[in-house]
């Protein structure tokens, strides 16, 4: 996501990646940084049955929603151009609609977003 993200503001890339396999031996991890890591993020440290899993997914189903808005190439400008003005940062303009998306959602909701996932997609239009 970060080498697409950079793509899109034409920033360098930061590695190139190539598909080549390389013979090494798997890296050795000291147990006490996956020790460390898991006190962080101790979900990832769960191993849960196939059965509580999709029952999990479905419970986050239960609470998710979709949301469908079409935008002209002049309201997607706009938006953009509200966002880099108020930032010395170079953001993409899917940043910007993402972050927009958020804020009025955030803004109009009686539960605050903690957790998007986004398909934002551009068809048959080319903006500057």
């Amino acid at each position: 996501m970060h080498a697409w993200s950079n793509y899109y503001q034409d920033l360098p890339p930061e590695m190139i990646p190539t598909f080549e396999k390389f013979g090494d031996p798997a890296p050795k991890i000291e147990r006490q940084f996956i020790y460390d890591t898991l006190a962080q993020v101790p979900h990832l440290g769960i191993q849960y049955s196939t059965k509580r899993f999709h029952e999990m997914f479905n419970e986050m189903l239960s609470t998710t929603s979709r949301v469908d808005i079409k935008l002209t190439v002049e309201e997607i400008l706009a938006i953009r151009d509200m966002v880099t003005k108020s930032t010395k940062t170079k953001v993409s303009t899917m940043d910007c609609l993402v972050a927009y998306f958020v804020t009025v959602l955030n803004r109009t909701e009686e539960v605050p977003i903690r957790e998007i996932s986004n398909v934002i997609e551009v068809k048959h239009t080319q903006y500057p």
